[in-house]
Parts: C-alpha cells; structure tokens; sequence
C-alpha cells in the first residue's frame, strides 16, 4: 500500500511512502503514478493543478497529468539513473537463474543499475529463457558474496519495440520458508 501524509514541502502535492509486507521501498513507480492518479482524480492536488510533485524517499518526482478523451493519463519522471557494479562470473549467475550461460546476451554486462531501487540487470537471448527461469536462493545468495541481495530484473527483446521482463525478488534467505 500507499500512505500519503501532508507534505513537508508546502508545494509539493504529497508525500508518498511505498509500503510492501518486509520493509518500504524508496520508490517503485507504479504507486506515485496511482496516487498521482487519485489526487488529481479527487480534486486533492492544491488548486488543482495537473503538475505537481510527489515527495518519495528517493527524492521530489514529478508528476504531470493529461486530461485525455478517454480519462486521465499520468506520466512520472524518474529519478536519474545510476549505476553500480559488474557481475563478471557469467556461468555463476546464470546458475543462480537456473537459464543457460549461452541464453545470456553475449556483450551485454550483468550490471546493477538503479533509478531508486538497485537491480542486477540480466539480459536473456529470448522471451522462453526469461519464462523459464527459477531463481536459486543459494547460488544468488553465493553470487553477492555477502554483498546486498539485489533484485533481478530479467529481459529479453523478442522483437521490434517488443520487451519480455520478469523482476524477481532479492533472496533473503537460502530457505524460502525463512
């Protein structure tokens, strides 16, 4: 869920903080984009304004909302985004995914990118190998080598303009009944 209390920045229009079951995220996008949505949709933004900015965790986000012939359309800018390191054992990650080391994109980095939330970013040949993917809490547990557990954002391009994703969530323990 979405909490919005008052904002500490008088014109921002909300504060937001992102609460899923473990712990809060600093961002995701889809519950700024949600809550955007509703204030504007409820007459809840200071004068009614279409761009306003959401306070999150990670820093102000700016919303902007487009009166359209079939409803309202909010858009979200992201925070910038950073890069971290280089997962360079490609056969240990792509055990870690349960895929073939050939079904990862040859030249294409294992690298840890954030716009909020860091993810270990994994590029896959094709749309099958991201669909049959099993993550091994263990081996990824292994790959961080004690570092912290990042979520896995696996892609693959089937097509012109097409994107086949899966995010998987951080291992946490090696025993997921933990």
């Amino acid at each position: 869920p979405t909490r919005r209390p008052p904002p500490g920045d008088p014109p921002a229009g909300a504060r937001g903080r992102i609460s899923p079951p473990a712990e809060g995220l600093p961002f995701a996008g889809h519950p700024p984009v949600g809550t955007a949505w509703v204030l504007v949709a409820n007459g809840l933004v200071p004068g009614g304004a279409l761009e306003f900015t959401l306070e999150e965790a990670v820093g102000p986000i700016a919303v902007r909302g487009v009166e359209t012939q079939d409803g309202l359309l909010i858009w979200m800018a992201h925070p910038a985004v950073s890069f971290g390191g280089v997962f360079e054992d490609r056969a240990a990650v792509s055990a870690a995914l349960g895929v073939r080391e050939s079904g990862l994109v040859e030249g294409v980095p294992l690298q840890v990118a954030k716009t909020g939330v860091p993810f270990l970013f994994v590029a896959l040949t094709d749309a099958r190998a991201v669909d049959a993917s099993v993550t091994n809490p263990q081996r990824l547990l292994d790959i961080y080598r004690g570092g912290a557990p990042y979520a896995v954002y696996l892609l693959a391009a089937p097509g012109h303009h097409r994107l086949s994703p899966r995010m998987c969530a951080p291992p946490v323990s090696a025993h997921p009944a933990d």
